[in-house]
């Protein structure tokens, strides 16, 4: 009986506490508040969404950009500027240098795929 007067007693006590913990919960928020939220979280989203597309078009647009750097590389060695009247290694590592910044521009471009440049085309702009 010794043993079971303390037993008791502690089951009270956690039977108490948890029976205020659960009295002070908050009250749930009004639906004005849930409106608000979800009206910040729309705008968020949009914001999200038209920075998405900007980086989106930035990159994609790195290919054409590597393309209209090695034809500039190509027009600038037809017309001599590597063997100009006065030749030059750098000119040559300058050109080499303009080769390689065109290809690490096209190297690892995401190729977008059909459903993506769908959802891309319908976003707003």
């Amino acid at each position: 009986m010794r043993t079971l007067l303390p037993l008791a007693l502690v089951v009270v006590t956690v039977l108490v506490l948890a029976a205020r913990a659960r009295g002070e919960d908050p009250a749930p928020d009004s639906s004005a508040t849930l409106e608000t939220r979800v009206d910040l979280l729309a705008r968020e989203v949009a914001y999200l969404r038209s920075r998405e597309v900007r980086l989106t078009n930035y990159v994609v647009a790195n290919g054409a950009r590597g393309d209209a750097l090695e034809s500039l590389v190509v027009e600038l060695r037809s017309g001599g500027f590597a063997s100009a009247a006065n030749p030059s290694p750098t000119r040559e590592r300058l050109l080499q240098g303009l080769t390689a910044l065109a290809e690490s521009l096209k190297a690892g471009l995401p190729l977008l795929s059909q459903g993506e440049q769908a959802m891309r085309a319908s976003l707003p702009k």
